[in-house]
């Protein structure tokens, strides 16, 4: 405080005798201080230095110079370099302006090649003394364990020089005194900072990376201990290391450097393999899986065609690397250096296939063990400990988001090798798949319409549990790979995914015609595990819609292409999803086979849709209102596609023979249908002026609107007929729900939800509603909804008093914009576009 704000004012000999009682007191002191007030003590002299250097405070690097050079006060040196570092090189913006903090780094960057070598020296001095020590003493105790050498190699035309044994048989380090571990830990945390600003590509040389690896080898040997420190030097060690990479540091020498920085990350990670990774510090395998991320992502491909680098075998220890990760963090860090990879190799494989050839088979085994990572059948101890349960911010389990990032590897492996990824998925999915196909002698009759599971022998229960869960996993692995059967790949590919989706279809209608969608009785765990089955399958095929679309659009073009095949695809989804659309079945299965049923709607848009049994039957359910007291989410996705069903124009047909007529009349019937109830209540005789029965007709009424206003948005952008014929089913609903603002002005929440139909109403029929009803529409709006009442529903309830008073605004935006109809009114001024 007395820097920030008193400073200023002080005379020249006032802030000299602060500073130097504060540095007299530091030196006389600083080994017995506390830390934080050692390090309180140091920042006053830099923020000292922050106002006043270099002018009326020039010798203040020159105190820090002689610091890091008497070896009783290198510490304190370390402390005051690395906050000078932080405070002048990279000051917070609040503390001093734009011009001066320029300044201060120009400043701090004249010094830095001086600080950088004090810094290199002070941490080569002491690995030589370690390896020194070990050289005269070679060890005997068996507490001292080997390691490669970091040191002693320099540049050479390869990336090793001698064989792994020998190098193991010299390098052994002797321990550090805890003084010089701090000493070390303080330079190295200070040289990373150091990094963060410096241009550091003219500094770097190989000596200065032997240096730091030095240390780096150290985080290996230490132990998962809270006394042990050579954990802490490695990880810091490494930040220096990922400090240079992520700056994308390129020296003179770049190509010594990068066979350098190749030939240590190559060693770190045969060091770390051969390591016992669970007992390392978890902050240095951190900073090391950071590292190989950053150094792929930044110099592997530079190195690539060079005959001097070994890259498949770097790939090799990588992946041993990544399956041996302790933590799930660290393996999906691990992954994600593999997707780096893959999306350079997907983005080079356009150009030549050399490159993805040279790698297929290091990858085709990064995709196999990553699908025995996921499979209980191979890794279920681990499996078992991860969380399906809990829902995090982004709406995932640990199980799902383990499961999504694992087979996001396998489909970019998959985009590049999808013959290979066929092979390794199907005949998994047909095994398990066959065992499941036997489920049925588990399942009875309950005598009231469902069905019972009983699994009595508990490892056969184990087993089911097993099968089910990887059963799941290969039917969302084969969903991931949907987009790879599409488009280029279309015709090349037809078999393989003809293939995945007939047998996606026998198990989807396997699930339904045994009513696992319906179970209960048997263990919880193997109901839950049925009904994901089932969930999953229908998703996948929702996935493969795309592919049934291009499958359709090449019947019509090309008569080679079989619609019998096809129909039967559809035939066959259909069947599988309608008889679950009943109540008493397991909600997120009625989902599912809605939406499935939705994208094969408004996806494929076969002719033939239309006069199947199972779209049939539902139309006839809905309008005879069967479904209304299904879960409200399922009743939308059933109206939704039924709507589409009925006016959504076919491919490939003129349009006289798209039987809009017919169709018009059905579409016509499901909207009478959805308003039945609706009109019951609101014509009755005293429903106007009976506010029992008002209130009593709530839920009826915004049941009704919700619907209608879901339907309306769905047409939003789809062609002209469609939304004819829309507005045409609607236009008997429209006046009658134009009266209940009269009804319901008072009851916000009503109020809300009607302008909300109302605004989607005029949005989506810009075209098909007639002048007449905007006007007679907007001058009853701007007759209700005064200023005066405005205003009080805004004040009475604040948030849907505001949401009222937004959507009237939108409406009048529309109206004016669209429409120029203009209204006017004593109460309500005349609102801009």
């Amino acid at each position: 405080r007395l820097v920030n704000h008193a400073w200023p004012s002080m005379t020249h000999s006032e802030k000299l005798e602060i500073r130097i009682f504060l540095l007299e007191h530091l030196l006389s002191r600083y080994k017995v201080l506390p830390a934080f007030l050692r390090n309180k003590m140091a920042k006053v002299l830099v923020d000292v230095a922050r106002v006043d250097w270099p002018h009326a405070y020039p010798e203040f690097l020159d105190n820090i110079v002689q610091l890091l050079n008497n070896k009783d006060s290198i510490a304190l040196g370390l402390v005051m370099l690395l906050t000078a570092s932080e405070e002048l090189a990279t000051p917070r913006e609040e503390l001093v302006t734009t011009i001066r903090r320029q300044q201060l780094r120009s400043l701090m960057l004249q010094h830095s090649s001086h600080f950088l070598s004090l810094l290199i020296t002070l941490l080569s001095s002491t690995a030589e003394k370690q390896q020194k020590t070990v050289a005269a003493t070679p060890p005997t105790s068996p507490n001292v364990s080997p390691c490669g050498s970091l040191i002693s190699s320099g540049l050479h035309s390869h990336f090793i020089t001698s064989s792994p044994q020998a190098a193991q048989a010299t390098l052994v380090y002797s321990a550090l005194d805890i003084e010089t571990e701090e000493t070390c830990c303080l330079a190295l945390r200070t040289l990373a900072h150091l990094f963060s600003w410096i241009p550091v590509s003219s500094s770097i040389t190989g000596a200065t990376l032997d240096t730091i690896f030095h240390f780096v080898s150290l985080g290996h040997m230490s132990v998962h201990d809270s006394t042990d420190t050579t954990g802490e030097l490695g990880s810091l060690a490494m930040s220096c290391v990922n400090e240079l990479v992520l700056q994308n540091c390129v020296p003179q020498e770049f190509g010594d450097f990068l066979l350098k920085l190749f030939e240590k990350s190559l060693l770190l990670l045969r060091q770390l393999t051969n390591a016992k990774l669970p007992l390392l510090d978890d902050r240095y395998l951190e900073k090391c899986t950071e590292f190989f991320r950053a150094f792929v992502s930044s110099h592997l491909r530079r190195v690539e065609s060079n005959p001097h680098f070994s890259v498949v075998e770097f790939l090799t220890l990588l992946l041993k690397y990544t399956l041996k990760q302790p933590h799930l963090d660290g393996y999906y860090l691990c992954l994600d250096t593999w997707i780096v990879f893959l999306d350079h190799l997907i983005a080079v494989s356009t150009d030549s296939s050399a490159s993805s050839e040279k790698y297929k088979e290091i990858l085709v085994s990064l995709m196999e063990a990553v699908l025995r990572k996921v499979q209980m059948h191979h890794n279920m101890e681990e499996l078992q400990e991860i969380d399906s349960e809990a829902i995090d911010d982004d709406n995932e389990t640990e199980w799902s988001s383990f499961l999504r990032q694992n087979l996001e590897a396998v489909g970019k492996v998959a985009e590049l090798y999808p013959s290979e990824a066929f092979l390794l998925l199907l005949p998994r999915l047909e095994h398990y798949s066959s065992i499941y196909a036997n489920l049925a002698q588990f399942v009875f009759d309950d005598g009231r319409g469902g069905k019972l599971l009983k699994v009595s022998n508990s490892e056969t229960c184990q087993h089911l549990y097993m099968v089910l869960c990887d059963l799941c996993t290969m039917v969302q692995a084969i969903g991931r790979l949907s987009d790879h059967f599409t488009g280029n790949y279309f015709t090349s590919r037809l078999d393989d995914a003809q293939t995945l989706v007939a047998k996606l279809c026998v198990v989807a209608r396997y699930s339904t015609d045994h009513c696992l969608y319906h179970l209960s009785g048997g263990p919880d765990v193997l109901i839950k595990c049925c009904a994901d089955v089932h969930i999953y399958v229908l998703g996948t095929l929702r996935a493969y819609c795309h592919w049934l679309s291009e499958y359709y659009s090449a019947t019509l073009l090309d008569s080679h292409y079989s619609n019998s095949q096809l129909l039967h695809f559809i035939v066959a989804i259909a069947e599988a999803c309608e008889p679950v659309l009943t109540l008493g079945a397991n909600e997120m299965t009625m989902v599912a086979s809605s939406m499935l049923m939705l994208s094969l709607v408004s996806m494929v848009r076969h002719h033939a849709l239309l006069s199947l049994a199972p779209f049939q039957q539902l139309l006839h359910k809905v309008v005879h209102n069967e479904l209304q007291d299904l879960p409200m989410k399922v009743y939308l996705l059933i109206l939704r596609m039924l709507s589409y069903l009925l006016i959504l124009p076919w491919p490939s047909k003129p349009d006289a023979r798209q039987h809009w007529e017919q169709r018009n009349a059905e579409h016509s019937k499901i909207i009478a249908a959805i308003c039945k109830n609706y009109f019951q209540v609101t014509q009755q005789g005293s429903f106007t002026t009976n506010s029992e029965l008002q209130t009593r007709a709530i839920p009826v009424v915004s049941q009704t609107v919700l619907v209608l206003e879901e339907l309306v948005s769905s047409v939003m952008h789809e062609r002209a007929k469609s939304k004819a014929i829309m507005y045409k089913s609607l236009s008997g609903t429209i006046d009658s729900t134009i009266s209940l603002f009269t009804i319901y002005l008072d009851k916000l929440d009503m109020l809300n939800l009607l302008m909300k139909f109302f605004l989607t109403l005029f949005s989506a029929f810009q075209s098909q509603i007639g002048s007449a009803l905007i006007e007679r529409t907007t001058q009853s709006f701007m007759a209700l909804l005064t200023k005066e009442r405005l205003e009080e529903a805004v004040l009475t309830e604040r948030s849907i008093g505001a949401q009222v008073a937004e959507k009237l605004r939108q409406y009048f935006q529309v109206v004016l914009t669209k429409h120029c109809i203009i209204c006017t009114s004593p109460d309500v001024p005349y609102p801009s576009p």
